[in-house]
C-alpha cells in the first residue's frame, strides 16, 4: 500500500491546527513546518503525532519545497493549516494514491468559507490546486501565489477541500499586506516601474472583476469586502513596487555579507552542463553562506525553471526597456552601469566571459573558464566560434582579479596557451545536482523504468551526442555485448552520423536514444545502471563522471585530459579510440559482480571531495579575499 507524507506549513495557526492535522490522521506522516510561530500553535501540535521542523520564512515555495524535501514517502498531501479534509476526500486520496500509474499530481478543488459563510462566487468558485503529487516530479515555484510544477499527468479529485480562510477583514488585510511584499519583489527584479494606472486603475478594474464580472454581489455583504480587500492587495503591492523604484532593495550587511553579480544567462536558458555549473553553484553558496546576497542577472525573461528560489537570491533583468530589447549586447558591456547601481562587491563570470570596461570600475571579477576545447581541438568549431570564443576568453582571463579552473587540466591549458599566472588561478572542482545524491525509492525507479521503456540491465552513456564525445566508438564496442545501451543527451547534427551506424549494423535493439529526461529521472537511472560509460576525447571536468560515482555506479571514461581527477583511482580508463579494450571493459564489469561492487564503494568514498560544502567554503574564501 502507498504511504503519504501530510504537510501543514504554519505560522500562528492556533485556531486551526488541532482539526487540520486530525483531517490528516489518515497519513503515515505528518509534517508541520512552522515559521516561528508567537501563539500556541507548537505547543497543540507537540501533542499529536506530528513531525515538527521550524524554518525562518523566506517565501512560500522555499518554505514548501523545503518541507517537500524532508518528507520519507514519494506521495505528499500538502494541506494549509486552515482547510480541512472531510472523510470523503480522505477516502478518495488514499484510493487515488494506491492506483496511480502515470499520474504525478490531482488537482482538489476548495469550498471557502469567510468569516464562517460559505462563498459561492467572487472568484473562488473555481479555485482548485494540486495538493497530492509525487514529490519527484512536482516542485513550488514563486514567492507569492506560489504554483505548483510538475513533469506528467495530472487529473482531478471528485471530492473537495474546505478552506476556512479568514476570520475577519483585518486578518486578511494583513495577509495581503505579507503577499503584496513578496509580489512587490517579483516584479522589481524583473524591472517594473510603477504609474498611476498601477495605483488607482489596477485596483478598481481588480474590485470590478471579483464583485461584477465574477459575481461577487451574489454573495452579499461577505462578497462586497472580499471584492474591496482584492482591489486593496493590489493597490498595496504598487505601494510597496514604488518604494523599492524609488530606494531599491536595502539589505541589513554585517562582516561576512557580500554582494556578488553573476552573468545568469546560462543559469535561466541552459538545461546542461553550464547551466548547471552555476545553478550548483548558487544553490550550494545560498545555502552555506545565506549571508551573502546573490545577484543573478539574466538578460531575458525566458527561463530554465531549475533554479529553486530563496530569500538572497535576486534575479535581475535590464533596467531599461532599451537594453530588454538589446539583451545581448546588454551583458557584454552596458550591464556594468547596472552593477554599480546594486553596489555589487564580486561579479563572478561563470562561462569564460566578463563584461568590457568592468576592469576600470571598482567592482572586483571572477572568472570561470571550464575549458580550452576550442584551441586543442580547433576542427571540432568554426572559424568564427574559434575568433569569438579565443578573444572573449583571452579579455577576461588577462582582466578578472582571479581565474577559477574547474580541473588541474584546464589550469594547465590556461598557462600554456594563455600565457596567464599560475598564482591567479584557483582549480576548485565542481559539484552536481543534489538529486543525484539521492537514493530514488523502488517504486519511482520502476515508473521511470516504465515510462522509457528500459531494458532490466543496460550500460549508460549520459552526454551531448557531438564527435567529442567519441560515443560512435562506443557504439562499435558494444556491438558484440548481449547487453543494451542506453544513450541520454540532447540530439545535435552529429545524431545522423550515430543513428547511420546504427541502422547500418541493425542494432536498433541493442542501443536505445533518450533525450527530455528531468533530473530526479536521470538519477534514477544512473542508479539502475549496471555500468556507467564515458569515452570522451577531452573535457574540461566530466560531471556525468561524479553522477555516476555518487548514484553508487561503477564508471569507465578515457585515459588523459581531467577524467583521472573526476573518476578517481578505481574506476576503470582507457584509450578513447581503443574499440576493443573498451569492449573487454566493459564486459569485464558486467560479468564480474566484485569488481563493480568494489568500484562502486571505492568510487563513492572518493567522490565525497566533490561536496557542496567544499566547493561553497571555497568559492566564498576567492569573495572574501578580494574585497578584503
Amino acid at each position: 500500500m502507498t504511504k503519504i507524507t501530510a504537510i501543514i506549513p504554519t505560522l500562528n495557526e492556533e485556531i486551526h491546527i488541532a482539526e487540520a492535522i486530525k483531517s490528516v490522521s489518515f497519513a503515515d506522516e505528518i509534517i508541520v513546518i512552522d515559521s516561528f510561530s508567537t501563539d500556541r500553535t507548537l505547543e497543540i501540535a507537540e501533542t499529536y503525532n506530528v513531525k515538527i521542523i521550524k524554518r525562518k520564512f523566506d517565501d512560500f515555495s522555499s518554505q514548501k519545497n523545503f518541507a517537500i524535501s524532508q518528507a520519507k514517502y514519494s506521495w505528499v498531501f500538502l494541506l494549509d493549516a486552515d482547510e480541512i479534509v472531510n472523510e470523503d476526500l480522505k477516502l478518495e486520496i488514499l484510493e487515488k494514491a494506491n492506483n496511480t500509474s502515470n499520474i504525478v499530481g490531482f488537482y482538489i478543488y476548495r469550498v471557502f468559507y469567510f468569516k464562517n459563510k460559505k462563498i459561492n462566487f467572487s472568484g473562488w468558485k473555481r479555485d482548485k490546486v494540486i495538493r497530492l503529487f509525487h514529490k519527484d516530479y512536482c516542485a513550488y515555484t514563486g514567492k507569492v501565489h506560489e504554483k505548483l510544477q510538475f513533469k506528467g499527468k495530472v487529473d482531478f479529485m471528485q471530492h473537495k477541500l474546505q478552506h476556512f480562510s479568514y476570520q475577519n477583514n483585518e486578518q486578511y488585510k494583513r495577509k495581503l499586506k505579507g503577499y503584496a511584499k513578496l509580489q512587490a519583489l517579483e516584479l522589481y527584479e524583473k524591472g517594473n516601474r510603477v504609474n498611476l494606472y498601477h495605483l488607482i486603475a489596477k485596483p478598481f478594474i481588480r474590485f470590478l472583476i471579483h464583485f461584477i464580472i465574477k459575481l461577487g454581489f451574489l454573495d452579499g455583504v461577505e462578497g462586497f469586502q472580499i471584492s474591496y480587500l482584492h482591489a486593496y492587495g493590489v493597490y498595496r503591492r504598487y505601494i510597496e513596487l514604488l518604494e523599492l523604484n524609488k530606494n531599491g532593495i536595502e539589505f541589513k550587511r554585517n562582516k561576512s555579507s557580500i554582494r556578488v553579480g553573476y552573468d545568469a544567462k546560462r543559469i535561466y536558458h541552459n538545461t546542461t552542463g553550464l547551466g548547471n555549473y552555476g545553478r550548483d553553484l548558487v544553490r550550494v553558496l545560498s545555502e552555506f553562506h545565506p549571508s551573502m546576497l546573490l545577484f543573478l542577472y539574466n538578460p531575458k525573461a525566458k527561463k530554465v525553471k531549475r533554479l529553486q528560489e530563496n530569500k538572497n537570491i535576486l534575479e535581475i533583468l535590464p533596467s531599461s526597456k532599451f537594453w530588454q530589447r538589446f539583451s545581448s549586447i546588454w551583458r557584454q558591456g552596458p550591464i556594468v552601469k547596472q552593477l554599480k547601481k546594486d553596489k555589487i562587491d564580486v561579479f563572478h563570470g561563470l562561462s569564460g566571459e566578463i563584461p568590457i570596461g568592468i576592469d576600470k570600475k571598482s567592482i572586483k571579477t571572477v572568472v570561470t573558464i571550464h575549458d580550452l576545447i576550442f584551441i586543442r581541438y580547433p576542427k571540432l568549431y568554426s572559424f568564427f566560434d574559434r575568433k569569438i570564443h579565443l578573444r572573449k576568453v583571452t579579455f577576461s582571463a588577462k582582466n578578472a582579479n582571479k581565474i577559477v579552473a574547474i580541473s588541474q587540466q584546464t589550469k594547465r591549458d590556461i598557462v600554456d596557451y594563455l600565457k596567464i599566472d599560475a598564482s591567479k588561478i584557483e582549480v576548485i572542482y565542481q559539484g552536481c545536482h543534489a538529486t543525484f545524491k539521492e537514493q530514488k525509492s523502488d517504486s519511482f525507479k520502476k515508473q521511470v523504468r516504465e515510462k522509457f521503456i528500459l531494458p532490466k540491465k543496460f550500460i549508460l552513456n549520459v552526454g551531448a551526442l557531438n564527435e567529442r564525445k567519441n560515443i560512435l566508438s562506443l557504439i562499435k564496442a558494444i556491438k558484440k555485448i548481449e547487453t543494451p545501451l542506453v544513450v541520454i543527451g540532447a540530439k545535435t547534427a552529429y545524431f545522423k552520423v550515430l543513428k547511420a551506424y546504427v541502422d547500418e549494423h541493425q542494432l536498433e535493439n541493442q542501443v536505445q536514444f533518450l533525450e527530455n529526461v528531468s533530473m530526479a529521472e536521470l538519477s534514477a537511472i544512473y542508479q539502475m545502471a549496471a555500468v556507467f560509460v564515458y569515452p570522451s576525447i577531452f573535457e574540461g571536468f566530466g560531471i556525468p563522471i561524479i553522477e555516476a560515482l555518487y548514484s553508487k555506479t561503477p564508471v569507465i571514461t578515457s585515459t588523459g585530459s581531467c577524467f583521472s581527477e573526476a573518476g578517481g583511482p578505481d574506476s576503470i580508463y582507457l584509450a578513447p579510440k581503443d574499440i576493443d579494450a573498451l569492449s573487454s571493459s566493459i564486459q569485464l564489469v558486467l560479468n564480474d559482480q566484485n569488481l563493480a561492487n568494489n568500484m562502486i564503494d571505492k568510487g563513492f568514498d572518493f567522490v565525497q571531495k566533490f561536496n557542496d560544502d567544499v566547493i561553497a567554503n571555497k568559492y566564498f574564501k576567492i569573495y572574501k579575499s578580494l574585497i578584503s
